[in-house]
């Protein structure tokens, strides 16, 4: 839905969860057309000075996301990117704009005295927005270089990992023992499968057809990326035994960890295939096809669950949260009666909140998922 031209989140956010090869490219632009007619209306019946200064910062910020966007076409889509930047950064500039343009915008009926007698709430006003479009730029410099740093990553783990299978063949050559020799064929075939899934999956997250939906297909990437980082660490720790083992001629433990790297193999080869075999679904049948992201979860056997150390991490925030929350309370003079009053009155806003969230469609779609794997 539209407001004076100004999209908002909730409907933006659909449409870039919705929207095919072609049209995630127009996403940027509509956003650019969005900024840029909001800066002409705030500052519509403002000075020179200040029309130049709030035109600059945005022009600025155009080419940031041009650039942005050249990123996303050497390396691989972040819809994430432009999710967060609408909801973090856009809303923010328009926010500023609006301040502005009550004073010298377009439907300010007492602009030129404004200019008068307010020119101190004028320029700050105007420093505001300057501020935004700086934050917004900063934000996307540094999308830019996330996205080229997990890319680089990427590129490690996958050299790390042929390291590791020309490690496998070196062992394999040392080893006489049938059993060993056996495994170790398996692990090359299933890794060299795997890889060939992900380099596939890469090439899939390049397409630009109708058929394409970026904002799926990027979830999909970026559990092959973290498959990928997995299988790596867990063939590193567990050849580093086997190296060892090699070194005091004890082949019963090479065996033990041969073994382990054939399951870890062919996990990461039957998981791979799995999201390649949903994104090309998806890409012939349409969204519908695709999985849901909450199902792709690649867990080895050595790392604790990624959900695991995020719920972790959320409490330990929460605490934090609390903690500075009751202090700024106490030392405002608040007493204890006050305090829980407020927190019971903060607990029923949050739980709002959660409900609210939980009832949005996307996140509807994977709680039902989540109930069906329970369920098997």
């Amino acid at each position: 839905m539209k407001a004076n031209g100004i999209e908002d989140f909730d409907s933006y956010y659909e449409r870039l969860q919705k929207a095919n090869g072609e049209e995630y490219a127009t996403l940027p632009e509509d956003l650019k057309q969005e900024v840029q007619g909001h800066v002409e209306e705030a500052t519509k019946q403002a000075t020179p000075a200040v029309r130049n200064a709030v035109q600059q910062e945005a022009n600025t910020l155009y080419s940031v996301m041009d650039a942005t966007r050249e990123k996303e076409q050497y390396y691989t889509p972040s819809p994430k990117t432009w999710k967060e930047f609408k909801k973090g950064e856009v809303d923010h500039i328009h926010q500023a704009l609006n301040s502005l343009g009550s004073l010298v915008g377009h439907s300010a009926t007492h602009a030129k005295e404004n200019l008068d007698s307010r020119l101190d709430e004028v320029m700050d006003h105007t420093a505001t927005v300057v501020h935004s479009f700086r934050h917004a730029t900063s934000f996307l410099h540094r999308e830019q270089a996330r996205i080229e740093t997990e890319s680089l990553a990427m590129n490690d783990d996958i050299l790390r990992i042929k390291k590791n299978l020309k490690d496998l063949q070196n062992m394999m050559a040392y080893a006489q023992n049938p059993r060993i020799q056996k495994d170790g064929e398996a692990i090359l075939t299933e890794t060299q499968k795997m890889m060939t899934g992900f380099g596939e999956m890469y090439a899939l997250s390049q397409e630009r057809s109708k058929q394409f939906r970026p904002f799926r297909v990027a979830e999909h990437m970026e559990a092959a990326q973290d498959a990928v980082h997995k299988a790596h660490l867990e063939m590193d720790t567990y050849l580093t035994t086997a190296k060892a083992a090699v070194a005091t001629k004890s082949e019963i433990v090479i065996q033990t960890m041969i073994g382990k790297i054939r399951k870890a193999a062919k996990k990461g080869h039957s998981f791979m295939a799995g999201l390649r075999e949903s994104v090309m679904r998806g890409i012939q049948k349409g969204k519908a096809s695709y999985g849901v992201i909450s199902r792709m979860r690649f867990a080895m056997g050595m790392e604790p669950r990624k959900g695991v150390i995020l719920e972790a991490d959320q409490m330990k925030k929460l605490d934090d949260f609390a903690d500075d929350l009751v202090e700024n309370l106490a030392r405002s003079g608040k007493t204890p009666d006050e305090i829980q009053k407020m927190s019971k009155d903060l607990v029923k806003e949050i739980q709002k909140s959660l409900d609210a969230a939980a009832k949005k469609p996307q996140i509807q779609e994977m709680l039902q998922e989540n109930m069906k794997g329970m369920s098997r």
